[in-house]
């Protein structure tokens, strides 16, 4: 299986370590270090997933962290999917998330800034997904970020591709409802055979080396490059150590009768 970050091909996960941004690795509380640390080993980690998808790994594949599809003009942001896994029978777009508040639905998000722009964006994003669609809906309550996450997975040539976020959790599980989330989506874009959406729900405590990582990072002042240090120092403890234990609570599809 080949490893990229972006679409660049790297060698291992050292090399992805050192191409993910300082600041998505400066902050702990940040989706990116659990979701890094779950996928240190990589090609254990998405034959999990597919197994428990019911779905079979092949080659050749891809997985691809920070994966970029691009958005209707320049102007416009592209979409940056958190980890992406490219196989001709099936592609994933893997979403994670930890401690982040929700995200802008679609009318929240179409109303502000430069409205025609993005009135021609959702166009495009729509348009990426219709093809594996029984019909696309009203997409108001949808939120913004799950919609381009879906067009980014419809932009691959597999048979079929999946939708799934990766929720992290402790003991006990607050904030955003994924789950309504992820049913709203389905309702608004009536998926076809060839697109699934999925929900994996993944328990983690902290070990005694993400507390002492805490302790250090707390430690270093507000100076001009403590990004960088953080980000070195937080780079380091994922390669060579465990932050977390993790326990896979439930795979869920949604859509499926």
């Amino acid at each position: 299986m080949e490893l990229c970050v972006g679409k660049l091909q790297v060698k291992c996960f050292s090399d992805i370590l050192n191409r993910i941004s300082d600041s998505d690795l400066s902050r702990l509380t940040c989706s990116t270090i659990p979701l890094l640390c779950y996928w240190k080993d990589s090609a254990a980690g998405i034959r999990a997933i597919l197994q428990g998808i019911h779905a079979e790994f092949a080659e050749p594949s891809r997985l691809c962290f920070e994966y970029p599809v691009k958005s209707a003009s320049e102007r416009s942001k592209p979409s940056f999917t958190d980890v992406m896994y490219c196989s001709k029978p099936i592609s994933l777009a893997i979403e994670g998330k930890w401690k982040e508040g929700r995200y802008q639905t679609v009318c929240q998000w179409r109303t502000q800034g430069n409205i025609e722009n993005r009135q021609r964006v959702l166009k495009h994003w729509k348009g990426c997904v219709v093809p594996r669609s029984s019909g696309i809906g009203c997409i108001d309550n949808v939120v913004y970020q799950m919609l381009h996450r879906t067009a980014s997975a419809c932009t691959q040539e597999s048979d079929k591709v999946v939708v799934l976020y990766q929720v992290f959790h402790d003991s006990s599980p607050k904030g955003v409802d994924y789950g309504k989330d992820l049913k709203t989506l389905t309702e608004a874009i009536s998926p076809r055979g060839n697109l699934e959406i999925w929900l994996q729900d993944i328990r983690i405590d902290k070990t005694e080396l993400y507390d002492d990582l805490e302790k250090e990072i707390k430690r270093i002042c507000g100076s001009q490059d403590s990004v960088k240090r953080k980000a070195s120092i937080v780079r380091k403890a994922i390669s060579g150590g465990e932050l977390f234990r993790f326990e896979v609570r439930r795979l869920r599809r949604f859509g499926c009768k």
